[in-house]
């Protein structure tokens, strides 16, 4: 096998590899949105189900407590997604209303028309954020600015033993 065919076999090689790492990463991206629409639109229900229990053992401080859990929960699912991603894939400011919701009086009136229409905007804005994100513009621009560390890391390398396996050859044959 010649020198050129071993090295479009590590080139076709990486590219395998890293078409496999974006499918893989698509995917979890994707798993990891749906989870966060889910905890979003859950975050409603679970407070009608909270204030129509039948016990009345339901107060405003353990509804509050109850809720802030599940928003860190949503905020930790933001943040892995924001991580996976490389990039600020959500905004931070997506849960801003979700944490200055005022339970107290959402367990006075029992009243959740304002948290839903939240819910509804929130998950509209995760939506619209990841799409124009995932599956905007030219796919080799966006690779290339977004993972020039990781394309100079496996291509330097390569390069530098397609060289030295050329010099070696050429001192000993």
């Amino acid at each position: 096998m010649s020198n050129i065919q071993i090295f479009f076999q590590f080139v076709g090689w990486g590219f395998l590899l890293y078409l496999s790492n974006r499918t893989i990463k698509r995917t979890e991206l994707s798993r990891l949105k749906d989870q966060l629409i889910e905890q979003i639109e859950g975050l409603s229900n679970w407070i009608e189900l909270e204030l129509n229990t039948e016990d009345n053992k339901t107060t405003a401080r353990t509804l509050e407590r109850g809720y802030t859990g599940r928003v860190s929960r949503v905020d930790l699912l933001l943040q892995q997604i924001n991580g996976l991603a490389k990039c600020k894939l959500l905004n931070e400011d997506l849960l801003f209303d979700f944490w200055n919701l005022d339970i107290d009086l959402v367990f006075s009136s029992k009243e959740l028309n304002d948290l839903k229409f939240k819910q509804q905007d929130a998950i509209e804005t995760i939506e619209t954020s990841y799409h124009s994100r995932l599956f905007k513009e030219n796919i080799f621009r966006r690779i290339f600015l977004h993972y020039k560390p990781e394309i100079f890391g496996a291509l330097l390398p390569l390069a530098l033993l397609y060289f030295l396996h050329g010099i070696v050859s050429i001192l000993f044959s």
